[in-house]
């Protein structure tokens, strides 16, 4: 895994400014599953009133994806570990 940006992007721009994502390398994972639906950001504003949290997307960059529905939500991985228990219930 990594940031491939600078592999698959025409300008070669990195997908992320986190540090923890270059060099492009091979992640091992012990067990993984999917959700058979996207998760909107309605689905995380639902969670956020529920939990008392603060709304994911509020950075100005961010505040452009909000106005189309449905899309989905991105999230770092803190945020989807944290939503995870919510979702297997519904």
């Amino acid at each position: 895994m990594g940031d491939f940006g600078s592999i698959s992007t025409e300008d070669g721009l990195p997908f992320t400014t986190q540090d923890e994502s270059k060099p492009l390398h091979d992640v091992e994972l012990d067990n993984f599953s999917i959700g058979k639906y996207k998760v909107t950001y309605e689905d995380f504003d639902v969670y956020s009133k529920a939990t008392h949290t603060q709304q994911i997307g509020q950075l100005e960059a961010n505040k452009a994806c909000r106005t189309v529905a449905n899309v989905p939500a991105g999230v770092n991985w803190t945020e989807a570990k944290d939503l995870l228990p919510v979702a297997r219930k519904n």
